[in-house]
């Protein structure tokens, strides 16, 4: 189901739909955490990062579920979800179907 309302987490949704147009669909990249959580800590062996820890990271992937299941909801079936696990081809070749079968 989507809404017509505003909701804030989807605030700046609403209003780039208000300013500039409509969504036809919305991809999401679809990681689960426990992968994430590898990620970036993978990533701050190699960048440097102080804060790419598993505390910040944790707090990090609760903030993002917080923020994007809003989002996500507000949109419902416009979402179209991408299995982002594979590899860049893989992910690529997902996302191109969702865009090769989107109807304007």
């Amino acid at each position: 189901m989507v809404s017509n309302r505003c909701y804030p987490e989807a605030g700046r949704s609403c209003q780039f739909e208000k300013q500039v147009t409509k969504c036809s669909f919305l991809l999401f990249f679809d990681v689960p955490d426990d992968i994430m959580k590898e990620r970036l800590l993978n990533r701050g062996k190699t960048s440097g990062r102080a804060d790419d820890n598993e505390e910040t990271i944790a707090k990090r992937i609760l903030t993002f579920h917080n923020h994007t299941q809003p989002i996500l909801d507000h949109y419902g079936d416009k979402v179209k979800k991408i299995p982002a696990t594979g590899t860049v081809d893989e992910i690529f070749a997902e996302v191109t179907k969702v865009i090769d079968n989107f109807k304007c």
